[in-house]
């Protein structure tokens, strides 16, 4: 585990506010009512194993809400001017962080069975991953490596993330991030598809040895947007040349 990184918190709705936007910060429960499905979903489970996989080392709340809390400072006054709020904030120090080599397979059919299989009271996300939709797809047998594998993780600019990875046997490398369409992932320069881990993040199989992982996001209302502003220049450009072609054969017949 890397534990220089900046891991996600959760706020708890405590304040009526963005609280992630304003610090500049990621906060794992938003504002927003709107919600995909899975994200949603993901609420249902114990609070302490959706704070593992999604990367929160810290939580606000009124009080002790898990065992696992520790706390570390009292809130006692509102970021907003003449709200009233008392609180703590708390460390979670069973965080996963941002991505983690596991090297035991579950697979799911489909994503209800993932859902059913990720509330297991023997899942153990540190070491076993949940597969979603790779029936007859070969993945190498389950090794657990005798030298612990190492991950460095690296934020770049436009929200890529470089992942360093030294491991002794193949596994997969579960990364805290939703399963959007849109996730593209290259291994060592070379684009891999990615998989869908624990019901709702992202995973991809890693042989063994050092390698180079880097995942990028880009929206899939951005080629929309592409096709649709080419679509309308071709439908311009169309207009203009009928346009001349017509004021061509005008002048012609006059």
């Amino acid at each position: 585990m890397n534990t220089d990184e900046i891991a996600r918190f959760d706020s708890q709705n405590l304040f009526y506010a963005d609280v992630g936007e304003i610090y500049d910060l990621q906060d794992v429960k938003g504002i927003s009512p709107l919600k995909p499905k899975f994200t949603k979903e993901f609420e249902k489970i114990p609070r302490p194993l959706r704070w593992q996989l999604l990367n929160v080392s810290h939580v606000l709340a009124p009080e002790q809400i898990e065992a696992q809390l520790v706390e570390e400072a009292a809130i006692e006054s509102s970021i907003l001017p003449g709200e009233a709020v008392q609180g703590f904030v708390y460390r979670f120090s069973e965080a996963l962080p941002r991505a983690w080599m596991v090297y035991e397979t579950v697979s799911a059919g489909i994503a209800d069975d993932a859902f059913d299989l990720l509330r297991w009271n023997e899942f153990d996300p540190t070491s076993q991953v949940i597969l979603t939709d790779v029936d007859g797809v070969g993945f190498p047998a389950a090794v657990e490596p005798e030298i612990p594998p190492e991950v460095k993780i690296n934020s770049l600019p436009g929200g890529e993330l470089e992942i360093s990875v030294n491991t002794e046997t193949p596994g997969f490398l579960v990364m805290s991030e939703w399963a959007f369409p849109g996730w593209k992932a290259t291994l060592d320069g070379r684009i891999l598809p990615l998989l869908t881990a624990d019901y709702a993040l992202l995973a991809l199989p890693v042989p063994s040895g050092q390698h180079e992982v880097i995942i990028s996001y880009e929206a899939p209302e951005v080629y929309m947007g592409l096709l649709l502003s080419l679509s309308i220049l071709l439908v311009v450009v169309l207009f203009i040349w009928r346009w001349h072609s017509l004021n061509s054969n005008d002048q012609h017949l006059h």
